[in-house]
């Protein structure tokens, strides 16, 4: 279709990263960061994410709010698709006839 990654909204690329960071995929990324979930910190809403990176000092500590984290992935794609189908509308079927694709 053509789109380019410039249709892509900016915090989808945050989202996936927490999510990969979350379930085990940063190894994909060859950083050398490791990243675990704190259990005893989980309720079915939240956790706690520690991330330590390759010659970073210390540890980064983030509080994941799911809810939130679904609620923007929503809006997210949601505004990808309204862009997308800004993108059809403007063009004509290949044949010419006045149709939309």
């Amino acid at each position: 279709m053509g789109l380019g990654p410039e249709w892509m909204p900016a915090n989808l690329k945050t989202l996936r990263e927490i999510r990969n960071d979350s379930v085990g995929h940063p190894q994909k990324r060859n950083d050398g960061s490791a990243h675990f979930i704190v259990r005893s910190l989980m309720s079915p809403k939240a956790f706690q994410l520690y991330s330590f990176r390759r010659g970073v000092e210390g540890y980064e500590q983030r509080w994941i709010d799911v809810p939130g984290l679904i609620d923007e992935n929503v809006q997210a794609v949601i505004a990808a698709l309204d862009q997308i189908t800004g993108v059809l509308e403007t063009r004509r079927h290949p044949d010419g006839c006045d149709c939309r694709l």
